[in-house]
């Protein structure tokens, strides 16, 4: 697997409808690896992405007087990554 690279980042309490769309251009860079014996040019039979959210108290000047306080944060991860990473 390529290391994680951040594609979007929303903050739930301030973010509009047209935050939320889409995706703007992204650069990220990865290596793909032939499997043993393979030849170059192998082909790619899929590609695929996770993500990550995490609900916790915003801790800026504006999220403190007005944020929801979350006394439980959650983490909740599709990736195939175990633990904290």
């Amino acid at each position: 697997l390529a290391p994680p690279s951040v594609v979007k980042t929303l903050d739930l309490a301030v973010c509009t409808l047209e935050d939320a769309k889409g995706v703007g251009e992204t650069e990220f860079l990865f290596d793909i690896e032939s499997s043993e014996g393979g030849a170059k040019g192998d082909k790619i039979d899929g590609f695929a992405g996770w993500f990550t959210v995490d609900f916790q108290s915003r801790t800026d000047e504006v999220g403190k007087e007005f944020g929801a306080k979350i006394p439980n944060p959650v983490h909740f991860s599709t990736s195939p990554e175990i633990g904290d990473k």
